[in-house]
């Protein structure tokens, strides 16, 4: 799947440099967005932590664990090796 670097300006994400694809007018395109302290500061009320600042604490605490435990940790808890 190709991807662009843009910045938002408010109202819309605009490409930081001219698409090597054509896009359509009104064509359908999915934005993923990098899970970041800022995203959980806005949607915290001002002085007060959101839900899940407390975690933040430990990502990348645990290299040793597989880099698919997300997607497979029932297998993992079962003993299998998807």
């Amino acid at each position: 799947m190709p991807s662009i670097n843009a910045h938002f300006d408010g109202h819309a994400f605009v490409p930081d440099e001219p698409l090597a694809i054509p896009i359509p007018v009104g064509e359908a395109v999915q934005v993923i967005l990098p899970v970041t302290a800022t995203v959980n500061e806005a949607n915290s009320q001002p002085g007060k932590p959101g839900k899940f600042d407390d975690l933040l604490k430990y990502v990348g605490s645990f290299p040793e664990l597989p880099t698919d435990l997300s997607i497979n940790h029932d297998r993992y808890i079962m003993g299998e090796n998807p």
